[in-house]
């Protein structure tokens, strides 16, 4: 069983649609119907019959992944990913800096410094 989030854009207008099913070892398809939006007053508690899915833990786990899948494949990345690449691109930043020293200080004329001969053992 592998639960799969497919997304494609409307034959009729900008928007995309989106699909999520579990394509079972029998090569059958249990698809989630079409969600409904509806809104609630705040001060009143959803009922658990109301909820979008409720599966077991691992296939909740599942569908997740899939929908994340999903948007990593359109572009749409986690926003810890924006930190991570602020990181990475400071830290690239700093490598290329230590590169440019290391070519300065390689290419300047340094005086030879001759190192004192080693002594020989007397075997």
């Amino acid at each position: 069983m592998t639960w799969r989030a497919h997304i494609w854009p409307s034959d009729y207008d900008r928007t995309l649609r989106l699909g999520i099913a579990k394509h079972n070892a029998d090569g059958s398809l249990d698809v989630v119907q079409a969600a409904i939006i509806k809104r609630h007053d705040p001060s009143r508690m959803v009922e658990a019959d109301e909820v979008f899915l409720s599966l077991p833990r691992e296939e909740v786990r599942s569908v997740l992944r899939a929908l994340a899948d999903a948007a990593w494949e359109m572009g749409i990345f986690p926003s810890q990913m924006d930190d991570y690449r602020r990181t990475n691109d400071a830290q690239q930043a700093q490598i290329e800096y230590l590169k440019s020293l290391v070519d300065r200080l390689l290419k300047c004329s340094a005086p030879m410094v001759s190192l004192p001969a080693t002594p020989k053992d007397d075997a």
